[in-house]
């Protein structure tokens, strides 16, 4: 049983919506600082915010908009502690020859609920990566989802360069007996964290 949703749905590029923004925001006049943020402070309600940079600078700004993602909750970015799980996500960007890509351009994002835990997928459909090589990203469930808790940790996940066995194993198993006309030549790990609250709300201030 399967249902297909054929508008309103699909995937976003995670580099193209970063690039227009970062063109957006400099059209209506922002600068743009590549360094990182090591504290944020504000001597008073009247005072504005002193952001600390790593390289020693620093930023007087009126208002603050913290967008760290997963950091924002580990890092000395935020007035007081939030309540946030992190969790390591595993992906893996399987390779596939531009001839077979262009087999599946009419792919739709997919979700696949297996029997057991360690058997639900999804899927993006091939996707042409800056290096230039055809990927198709296939994400675990949470059953191969190690907790984090400090910057550390999630540095040390991010830079862990390699997939759960059971993970890649299984991914490969499946992608396989899914596509079976398609070869996928080699595969790479992409490592992510996803965060939630206890509500699995949003906070709103």
């Amino acid at each position: 049983v399967g249902l297909f949703q054929a508008s309103q749905a699909g995937h976003l590029s995670p580099r193209k919506l970063t690039e227009a923004q970062l063109r957006l925001a400099a059209a209506a006049g922002a600068e743009y600082l590549d360094e990182v943020v090591a504290g944020i402070s504000q001597p008073g309600d009247e005072e504005p915010f002193t952001v600390a940079l790593a390289d020693g600078s620093r930023v007087l700004a009126k208002n603050v908009l913290v967008a760290a993602g997963v950091y924002s909750s580990v890092l000395p970015l935020l007035p007081e502690d939030v309540a946030v799980s992190l969790t390591g996500a595993q992906a893996m960007l399987a390779e596939l020859s531009p001839e077979d890509a262009q087999k599946l351009r009419d792919m739709p994002s997919m979700i696949y609920e297996g029997v057991h835990e360690d058997e639900c997928f999804y899927l993006l459909p091939p996707i042409q990566y800056p290096d230039g090589a055809w990927l198709l990203k296939i994400g675990p469930s949470t059953a191969y989802s190690p907790p984090l808790r400090t910057a550390e940790e999630l540095d040390a996940w991010f830079r862990r360069g390699r997939l759960d066995e059971k993970f890649e194993s299984a991914a490969l198993r499946f992608l396989r007996a899914a596509f079976p006309g398609v070869t996928f030549s080699k595969h790479r790990p992409l490592l992510c964290v996803t965060d939630c609250t206890p509500t699995q709300r949003p906070y709103v201030d």
